[in-house]
This record gives C-alpha cells, sequence and structure tokens, in this order.
C-alpha cells in the first residue's frame, strides 16, 4: 500500500512532457555513440574497483544521471561538465558497493543517514499526513544560499540507527565535528521545531554538507577519457 502510496506522489510530481521530449533528443544520437560512452564510463569505474561485480551496474548509473543532466536539467550545456559530476556520484556509490573497512564504521554510519533520508523523503514532505504516511520530520530550503536542511525526529533517527547497529552518540558527534549537523555549540544534537501546535526535538542536518563529506570521504573521482566523438547532440 505505502509503495503504491510512494509511486503515486512521486508520478504526480515527475509526470510531464519531459519524459518524451527527453526521449526525442536521446534518439538524435545513434546507438554507437552511448556504447562507447558507456565503455569509457566503465572502463573509469572499473579501473577503481579492481573488477568488483556492481562496476558495470554503477557505470551504468552514471552515464544514466550525466544524460538526464544534460538533456533534462540544463539541455545543451558542456556534456563534460555532467559527466565529471557523474562520475562524482559514482564514486560515492562505489563506497556504498564495495564497503568500507572496519576502521570507517562511523562513515557508514553517516552514508546510512544519507541514504535512509533520501530513501524515505516521503516521510519528510508536507504532504506526508496526507499521503497517510508517519511524519518524521521536515525538509526546508535555504533562504542564504541553495540547498536544504533535513530536520529529522531525534525518536525516528535513533530508532533506525539503532536498528542498523550503528552507535549514535558516535554518529552524530562525528557529524557534528565535520560540520553536518546545525545547532547551538555545546547544547547537544538536537534542535526543538514547531510542528503544528507542538515543539519537537529534531538533529538539524545540512544536506549540502552531508554530501560534501561523503565526497571527500570517496577520494578524487574516476575520471573520464574525452570522448573523440566529442558529446551528445
Amino acid at each position: 500500500m505505502r509503495a503504491a502510496q510512494a509511486m503515486h506522489h512521486l508520478v504526480a510530481e515527475q509526470h510531464g512532457m519531459v519524459g518524451r521530449a527527453s526521449v526525442r533528443a536521446l534518439r538524435r544520437n545513434d546507438a554507437a555513440f552511448y556504447a562507447g560512452q558507456f565503455s569509457a564510463v566503465r572502463d573509469a569505474v572499473c579501473a577503481c574497483t579492481g573488477g568488483h561485480p556492481q562496476a558495470d551496474n554503477v557505470a551504468l548509473l552514471a552515464l544514466a544521471d550525466a544524460l538526464a543532466r544534460f538533456y533534462v536539467f540544463a539541455p545543451g550545456s558542456e556534456w563534460s561538465a555532467w559527466l565529471d559530476g557523474a562520475m562524482r556520484m559514482a564514486s560515492w556509490a562505489l563506497v556504498n558497493a564495495i564497503g568500507a573497512d572496519g576502521g570507517d564504521t562511523d562513515l557508514k554510519a553517516i552514508q546510512f543517514v544519507a541514504e535512509w533520508l533520501v530513501r524515505n523523503r516521503l516521510h519528510f514532505e508536507s504532504s506526508a499526513e496526507l499521503d497517510r504516511l508517519e511524519r518524521w520530520g521536515a525538509v526546508e530550503d535555504r533562504r542564504d544560499r541553495p540547498g536544504f536542511r533535513w530536520w529529522v525526529f531525534s525518536s525516528v533517527l535513533d530508532q533506525a540507527l539503532a536498528g542498523a547497529n550503528f552507535d549514535r552518540q558516535k554518529t552524530l558527534l562525528l557529524m557534528a565535528d565535520e560540520g553536518v549537523l546545525e545547532g547551538p555549540a555545546g547544547r547537544g544534537f538536537t534542535r526543538q521545531k514547531r510542528f503544528g501546535d507542538s515543539r519537537v526535538y529534531c538533529v538539524c542536518i545540512d544536506n549540502a554538507a552531508l554530501e560534501a563529506l561523503l565526497e571527500r570521504s570517496a577520494g578524487a573521482p574516476p575520471s573520464v577519457a574525452p570522448s573523440q566523438g566529442g558529446g551528445p547532440c
């Protein structure tokens, strides 16, 4: 039931002419172009993974991300810039596919939090209760700069971390030290935020800082050699 509600909400937000327009744009290039681009991306990803079985999947995801950005979000922009951005995303995905060693337990916990937030974003939308979803917090756009912050009910985040066998205190301490959490210095990890007629203790997470931390932890992203055929048309 919840999966169907989530799909309904997603379709309502994303449906439109963009799908058909993108397909028409993609068809302007022949199959050989996409095969060549995928081969280049896959080689770059494989060079960083030593033949990990998820390398092909991550390469396909990276190429699809670059194409979506090129055709949907900024048509006619510089292809190489979107490809570089997609490879940064691939680098983050590789960390999750390959896994970190035992010394990176705290980092794995932060990666878990990031994935958990994205996977459950519908629970943070203002329409959650209308969609009969339990409210877990809110997403708030910034007024002073691009980006947004997550307001996560402290009790809900505690349960999520405990369910994944991560230590709440250590995880939030590292996130605070890395500038990912927002809140008064020296006053713990939570802030109060008004929801309706009540105030709820929340963990306030800077999404841009969270993404930057994960990018730094992933190291330098794999790079793709320039295509002889140039970018898509």
